[in-house]
């Protein structure tokens, strides 16, 4: 196996760099603060997104590509019609969106923009949708780059072709909505290995938090996503990296989900509690991202 085809957390040098980077003295030396420029919240939030998106993109730049979980196209379809019909803003969904992100759709999604030249990409579903839109955002611009040397803090100059990144979460917990991670399968190896690329640029411009995309997550999956939720914000507060800033949203997430979360697994429609959830799993995504996920995140995949 050749260098370039080894991620780089498989590079000796390089975990041994990471764990070094772990320590106060380097975090005092490098902690840059990441999390989406703005988050659209409350029942109004669609229409304030299509709002602002309209008045972003020019009269010839009005496309955008939609990734959307292949369960869930009537949020697609929901999403594309806001555009069009308040701000003739056109949809193409992509919605060959698969778990653990195989390289080879994203590829596949990579020639449709080629053909459809969108200027913003919307993720609209679970981790995986927005991981997929992440992926299709950097390798549309940059098809040469090599995935498995990307971790911070790297810059590629990435929004030439595509201007923004947004995210539309149907479930309370990855936090994929506020971090600048994003995991793909390279299925060009023999076994296909889960690469973890880590840039600054992959964080989503704009995030909307609506209740209309969750109130339908049955029981099991609001338990699941929920509980993940609460492990990244537990898992990462207790880490001997994080900070002042990353302590206060770990801690608010861990209130919020321990008081929302049996609400809304016991009463799908209590929508104070779908929306107390979607903002204590932004809060926990923001928290952990800007530090590191803890040991929870090894055991989880692990398991």
């Amino acid at each position: 196996m050749s260098r370039r085809d080894i991620a780089w957390y498989e590079n000796e040098d390089l975990k041994s760099l990471y764990i070094k980077a772990s320590s106060n003295a380097m975090r005092n030396y490098h902690g840059p603060i990441v999390s989406p420029k703005t988050t659209f919240t409350g029942t109004n939030s669609l229409i304030d997104f299509a709002n602002h998106l309209g008045s972003f993109l020019s009269a010839e730049d009005k496309r955008v590509l939609l990734v959307v979980d292949k369960d869930l196209p009537k949020f697609g379809e929901k999403v594309a019609e806001t555009l069009k019909t308040m701000k003739q803003i056109d949809s193409r969904i992509f919605s060959n969106v698969l778990p653990e992100v195989p390289r080879s759709t994203v590829m596949e999604a990579v020639e449709v923009c080629k053909e459809y030249d969108p200027k913003a990409i919307i993720a609209i579903g679970g981790g995986s949708a927005m991981d997929t839109a992440k992926m299709i955002l950097l390798l549309y611009e940059k098809p040469e780059i090599n995935l498995n040397n990307l971790m911070a803090p790297s810059y590629l100059g990435l929004r030439k072709k595509v201007y923004l990144l947004a995210a539309i979460p149907t479930t309370s917990g990855t936090g994929s909505e506020t971090t600048f991670i994003a995991v793909v399968t390279d299925t060009d190896r023999e076994p296909p290995k889960k690469t973890e690329v880590v840039l600054y640029e992959l964080c989503p411009d704009f995030v909307v938090l609506h209740t209309d995309f969750v109130k339908t997550m049955p029981p099991y999956l609001t338990m699941g996503t929920g509980m993940d939720a609460l492990a990244h914000a537990m898992g990462s507060y207790v880490l001997t990296m994080s900070t002042e800033f990353t302590d206060i949203n770990n801690l608010k997430a861990i209130q919020m989900i321990l008081d929302y979360l049996p609400r809304a697994i016991k009463r799908g429609n209590d929508l104070e509690a779908r929306s107390k959830m979607q903002l204590g799993s932004y809060i926990a995504g923001v928290g952990f991202g800007n530090v590191s996920g803890g040991v929870e995140h090894g055991l989880g995949h692990s398991f």
